[in-house]
């Protein structure tokens, strides 16, 4: 589903040398600060793990985004029970999530 731009992952995190690194060759991402730069060490750590999660959190949107507004089309133009329709906040959140990461 994916057709992404990004260096492709899986994405991780390295402490040893505080970088973001992707791939099965390691690519350097991102270089992470970890000397304060009003920071914490916590709050760098914390950045550094949702910069990591990035690629797999983009991939889960567009996968729930797909299946929220293609299964729930009951064949008389109504909605399937329990299920969302597209225009949905949450799927409107959702896209406007892939479009920030994809922009």
């Amino acid at each position: 589903m994916s057709n992404a731009q990004h260096t492709p992952g899986p994405w991780h995190y390295r402490p040893v040398v505080h970088e973001i690194q992707a791939g099965p060759f390691n690519v350097k991402v991102a270089q992470m600060p970890m000397d304060g730069q009003g920071r914490s060490y916590d709050e760098n750590l914390a950045n550094a793990a949702i910069i990591a999660a990035a690629p797999d959190l983009l991939e889960a949107c567009k996968q729930i985004v797909w299946k929220l507004s293609h299964n729930h089309d009951d064949g008389n133009g109504g909605t399937k029970p329990g299920t969302i329709d597209r225009r949905d906040a949450t799927v409107r959140m959702a896209r406007a999530a892939i479009a920030k990461a994809e922009a």
